[in-house]
């Protein structure tokens, strides 16, 4: 239900909902924990979650999507998504992600054993692969060159129109060398910084709190510096000035 749902397993050992299931639900806390779901039932899930996407996926013509994209660690996570070519109950056509794998590194060769293994666990045969789908990186390109090409000779390769449009711009800006330096160098002095580093060698969550606490402090200098000129000025208008009449 909670995966179905796209609730994390982990909200199962909020206090309010062990709170909730014991007050509502007919012996609530027996209800399993997340340890205990993720060990002892999530892989049975997942099995018959695969089972369920094969037989949508048994002889149809089908797109392969793929893309790299680094983690908050800094890892290469390649991301798999087939869709079938045919239209499902409601008329549409759906793309399932169907693995996320691990790279040491962003190469051709990972790249393509990865995409031949899953494919070869869903039980996709080579010709009912139709399109093969990714950004215009070089090792990408070099990937269905190479390796997805002789495999998968039914297949056409699509790359990505967002990636190539940001190309095109970049070929348009390239011939502007004078300005191109304006920028960057207008953009180095904000982010090279000094209170900027300064601000970045905490955390995140440590950084906005000190952020939240200059501000708090300017805000309060300024109301003090404000009011304290106020003060001058109407002391200044009551002894100095002169008066009419």
């Amino acid at each position: 239900m909670c995966t179905a749902a796209n609730i994390p397993l982990s909200k199962t050992d909020c206090p309010a909902v062990r709170k909730f299931f014991q007050q509502h639900v007919v012996n609530g806390l027996a209800i399993p924990k997340r340890a205990q779901l993720t060990e002892k039932h999530m892989a049975e899930v997942y099995s018959e979650g695969v089972c369920v996407l094969k037989e949508k996926l048994a002889g149809k013509p089908v797109a392969i999507i793929f893309d790299e994209t680094p983690d908050p660690q800094g890892r290469c996570v390649l991301n798999i998504l087939v869709a079938p070519l045919r239209v499902d109950e409601d008329g549409n056509l759906r793309a399932f992600l169907v693995d996320t794998v691990l790279l040491n590194t962003a190469h051709h060769r990972s790249v393509s054993q990865s995409v031949v293994k899953v494919l070869q666990q869903y039980d996709i045969s080579n010709e009912n692969v139709i399109v093969i789908n990714t950004d215009n990186a070089a090792y990408m390109l070099k990937a269905y060159k190479e390796c997805l090409s002789v495999l998968y000779p039914n297949a056409i390769h699509i790359t990505c129109v967002a990636h190539i449009m940001s190309l095109v711009g970049e070929s348009y800006r390239k011939p502007f060398t004078g300005l191109n330096n304006f920028i960057r160098s207008f953009s180095a002095i904000f982010f090279r910084a000094g209170a900027r580093h300064r601000l970045l060698q905490v955390g995140p969550i440590t950084q906005r709190r000190h952020l939240l606490v200059h501000v708090g402090s300017l805000r309060q200098r300024h109301q003090l510096n404000h009011s304290h000129k106020k003060s001058r000025v109407c002391r200044l208008s009551r002894q100095q000035l002169p008066q009419c009449g």
